[in-house]
């Protein structure tokens, strides 16, 4: 029979009260002081037994509130180690997505570098064919000018040296 806090105060107290009992019948009396000593020792011991017990009930209480307190920073422990590989979870997941952007960025780069040369080839290939076109005006400004010639003097008949001239060669 296991006993608690309160029963086994209540039977030091009685073994206390009977020890002291059992004590004074072997001491020669010695009068009504002797006596109210004893009782008031026995007293002194009892209230001391009753302060030890109050004490002992405080304890209990508190060790069960620090036990509560463990039980509830474990569970706070235990959400946070959750949250903790949750959030690594979604930190790996947005490393992955992070990888494939860079990637991505790079092939765009890539293109964007090779889309450049081929502006740069057609910047020059247009200045190319506008040099082109600019002689092509000229030579039909200059051939226009000698049919304008040719068609004033259209009422003489061309030499040969002129047609040659006309034609270029």
């Amino acid at each position: 029979m296991a006993f608690t806090g309160t029963a086994l105060l209540k039977v030091a107290g009685v073994a206390t009260l009977a020890g002291g009992i059992t004590l004074g019948a072997f001491v020669p009396f010695n009068g009504s002081n002797t006596i109210d000593n004893a009782m008031n020792k026995i007293s002194e011991q009892a209230g001391q037994l009753n302060v030890f017990g109050y004490q002992q009930s405080k304890l209990v209480q508190k060790i069960n509130a620090l036990k509560t307190t463990r039980d509830q920073l474990r569970a706070q422990i235990e959400a946070l180690n959750e949250k903790a590989n949750a959030d690594q979870n979604d930190m790996g997941v947005l490393q992955e997505q992070l990888t494939a952007a860079n990637a991505q960025i790079k092939q765009l780069e890539e293109q964007l570098d090779t889309a450049n040369n081929n502006g740069e080839n057609l910047a020059q290939r247009i200045d190319d064919l506008q040099n082109e076109l600019q002689k092509a005006n000229d030579k039909s400004a200059e051939l226009q000018k000698q049919i304008d010639t040719v068609g004033s003097n259209n009422a003489k008949p061309m030499s040969d040296d002129a047609l040659a001239e006309v034609i270029g060669n």
